[in-house]
């Protein structure tokens, strides 16, 4: 005989498929939310960084700190006087202006400079308008006395045009 009452009811119920699809249902859910969570925060704190390989930077003084000669090789009577004022006021350290060492007229404006002091020497050349190509680093030939102790040597040429 059997007798039903003596059976085991069955350990999975349609109350229990239902409970078990909404905990996966729930449990997909946080998944998500949490990989949105990681990925948005990921994104925020995402930060990017720009170098400057060393051997290319250079020390940008305070224009007072750069000591800059104006010596005239021009022929004009006077003219370094001028261009020394002229620079002394947009704020270099200008020196007392001088004649070239050099007897002759130079025939072209340049702009010396001391090591890391070319972009001194750029900005000096840009306002007096002398091109990029009469840039040259100061050496033993530059026609200016004292110079190697000076960080910007400006020789006026024949071709310079007070401005």
């Amino acid at each position: 005989m059997n007798d039903t009452r003596d059976q085991k009811p069955s350990s999975v119920s349609h109350l229990d498929t239902g409970r078990a699809g909404f905990i996966g249902v729930l449990f997909a859910v946080v998944i998500l939310l949490a990989l949105s969570a990681v990925h948005g925060a990921g994104s925020a704190s995402v930060v990017t960084t720009t170098t400057t390989p060393s051997a290319t930077t250079s020390t940008t003084l305070p224009r007072n700190q750069v000591k800059v000669q104006v010596a005239n090789a021009s022929g004009i009577s006077g003219i370094a006087a001028q261009v020394t004022n002229e620079l002394q006021t947009q704020g270099w350290n200008t020196l007392p202006p001088e004649n070239a060492s050099s007897s002759a007229t130079i025939p072209r404006t340049t702009v010396y400079y001391a090591a890391k002091q070319a972009w001194a020497a750029k900005q000096i050349a840009t306002t007096l308008k002398v091109s990029s190509a009469d840039l040259l680093p100061i050496s033993a030939s530059t026609p200016a006395a004292g110079a190697s102790g000076d960080d910007v040597v400006v020789i006026l040429g024949a071709n310079y045009h007070a401005g």
